[in-house]
């Protein structure tokens, strides 16, 4: 009967899987277990960060909180275990394991009996890498559940340490790209515009060179001056178009006074001769 269950179980697995899209990991998503994540800071700065990018601000301090509810379905699986990783865990700290409010030795893999237990929290309090010069992607955490059927997703958080500098260097270099994108549509030809778009490119990719160095600050530097670049560009370019269109009304408007002036005088010479003959 409990291989009957198992089997009922894993077509259900198979179901809801195809619904759900895959996280960063060959494992499917558990529907043995629910999750909940949750994530603290010490500081507002950092939580403002967290809000802001989804990102941990370098140097702050957090508490990850995941809290897993076996569903219906584990009951049938009798023993499991589950694993758990993070960047942090891999830099030695040790997350703190309740089970049923009850303080458990941390071991990992974690074997579980899901039968036998109504929660499991999970914490783990850990400081960001401090002084990080771009942005470094990370495990925040990731929990799998492995049975003897297979691996399952329960938890997975992929996110970087970065700053408020950093962001803001990659803001202008993105800003800059898509202003310098707007200016080559439009400057063909006109020989002022064309030079400010050819310092913008210059500068942004001197401003990328120094973010792959590491040097955040110089990078935000060129980025802001090939944004005003390429704006100057944009500008420079409509205005010379704005100006080409006022001069072919000017020329219009010269031609027809011409045209006017012509058959004022044609007219008027007309109106003499015919006095004459009569």
């Amino acid at each position: 009967m409990r291989a009957l269950a198992i089997a009922v179980v894993l077509i259900v697995v198979l179901i809801v899987a195809a619904s759900v899209p895959l996280a960063v990991s060959t494992a499917e998503k558990s529907v043995f277990m629910n999750s909940n994540f949750s994530i603290y800071f010490r500081k507002s700065d950092a939580q403002n960060f967290w809000n802001t990018y989804g990102m941990l601000l370098n140097g702050s301090e957090f508490t990850v909180e995941v809290l897993i509810t076996p569903t219906n379905y584990s009951k049938e699986l009798g023993n499991t275990e589950l694993h758990i990783e993070s960047y942090f865990i891999d830099k030695g700290v040790e997350p703190a394991i309740l089970i049923d409010g009850r303080n458990v030795e941390y071991r990992n893999p974690l074997p579980i009996n899901p039968e036998n237990i109504n929660e499991i929290k999970i914490l783990l309090t850990a400081e960001a890498v401090n002084n990080v010069k771009m942005r470094m992607p990370i495990t925040l955490i990731k929990i799998t559940q492995r049975t003897s059927e297979g691996e399952y997703m329960i938890e997975n958080r992929e996110t970087n340490v970065s700053s408020w500098l950093i962001e803001e260097a990659i803001k202008y270099m993105e800003e800059a790209k898509q202003k310098i994108k707007e200016a080559e549509k439009i400057v063909s030809g006109l020989v002022n515009a064309e030079r400010e778009l050819e310092n913008a490119r210059s500068q942004l990719s001197h401003a990328e060179n120094l973010y792959m160095q590491g040097k955040p600050e110089r990078a935000l530097e060129e980025a802001k001056s090939a944004l005003e670049n390429a704006k100057i560009a944009v500008e420079s370019a409509g205005s010379s178009r704005r100006m080409g269109d006022v001069m072919r009304y000017v020329l219009a408007a010269v031609v027809l006074v011409i045209v006017a002036v012509v058959a004022f005088v044609w007219f008027r010479k007309r109106q003499r001769e015919r006095g004459k003959l009569g």
